[in-house]
Parts: structure tokens; sequence; C-alpha cells
């Protein structure tokens, strides 16, 4: 289900079509735009729905999106600030808030209140030559995990990704090309 707060009922359309293109692509095999995808999606059984909220959060225009499958469910929530600053703000009741470009990893930790872990993903990420361009760790702990999002100057090998998911506290880490797809991998 897709919600939006502040944004026009005729982009709603464009928008999910879009959207259905990035969950779809890297899983079907016909080329995909935002006009087909809400088709192909309805022909793969995957329901879909649009609802307006009021403005919340403190986001004139927020697009909230909400995916259930065998696996469980997972939410999404973005804001656009001005007329082309993009933000992802919100993952899975998560608060936090990156730009979804480049290389974007989501490390989720059991231990989020223990000190020096950032230091070592740091550390680690430097090893294998990779830059770090930006850094959040939500506030909030959801059933006794923390979340941390880092935007990356390139992309995270298997070698790393695995070096990643054995750091103590590790129970799972997705990465993000925001050109590409998302991989996930999970810890220890």
């Amino acid at each position: 289900m897709a919600s939006t707060a502040g944004l026009a009922a005729e982009h709603m359309s464009y928008l999910q079509g879009h959207l259905l293109v990035g969950m779809l692509d890297d899983i079907v095999e016909e080329t995909l735009n935002f006009i087909n995808a809400p088709i192909v999606a309805g022909e793969r059984g995957i329901e879909q729905a649009q609802s307006k909220i009021e403005p919340g959060w403190g986001y004139s225009h927020l697009l909230e999106v909400r995916a259930t499958t065998a696996g469980g469910a997972f939410d999404v929530a973005g804001a656009v600030l001005g007329e082309t600053d993009y933000r992802i703000v919100r993952i899975d009741g998560f608060r936090l808030e990156f730009v979804p470009r480049e290389h974007v990893i989501l490390v989720y930790n059991n231990r989020p209140q223990e000190p020096g872990f950032i230091g070592k993903l740091g550390l680690l990420l430097a090893d294998a030559e990779i830059s770090i361009i930006g850094i959040q760790c939500s506030p909030d702990i959801v059933g006794g995990v923390g979340l941390m999002a880092a935007r990356l100057g390139s992309t995270v090998d298997e070698s790393v990704r695995g070096q990643i998911a054995s750091l103590p506290g590790v129970v799972r880490i997705e990465v993000f090309d925001f050109g590409g797809g998302t991989e996930r991998e999970e810890g220890q």
C-alpha cells in the first residue's frame, strides 16, 4: 500500500508505477515502466492500494510504502524537502534521514547502545578503501534492534559484506545501489 501526505492525487499513480518498477525490476524478465508495472504486479497477484494521509512528522510531502510478503512486512517512508531534495525518513518503524543516492548499507544491530560499533565499521570500510559519505543512526530501538544507515562512495563486495555481517551484534545488513538493486545478508 502506498500512502501520501501533501502530494497531488494525480501524481500518485505515477509514483506507484515507478515504485513497482523498483520493486519488480530484479525479479521479472519483462521490461518495466511506470505504465506496465502495475499490470505486471497484478498478473503476479500483487495487491495494490493507495490512500491519502494528513501531513505528518513535520513533512509537507511524504510518501509511505508498505509491502507485505510471505516473509513479513516492510515499510519505508520518503519525503521531499524543497523541489529536488529527497530523503528516506523511516524504515520499518526506525526514524532516520538519509539521501537515497550512491550506495547505502543498512546495518541492523542487536547491541545498539554498545560503544565502538561505528568505529569498527568505519575501520572495516576504510581497510576496503570504501569512503563513508554520510552516516545516520536511528534513535529508535525496535524489538531490541537498532538501525544504522551509511551512504558510501562505492559498492560493498561480498567479502566486505561478510565481514560486516560478522561484526558483534549485527543481525542483518542490506546493501542498496540507487542505480541498481538491493542485496541482503544475514548476520550472526
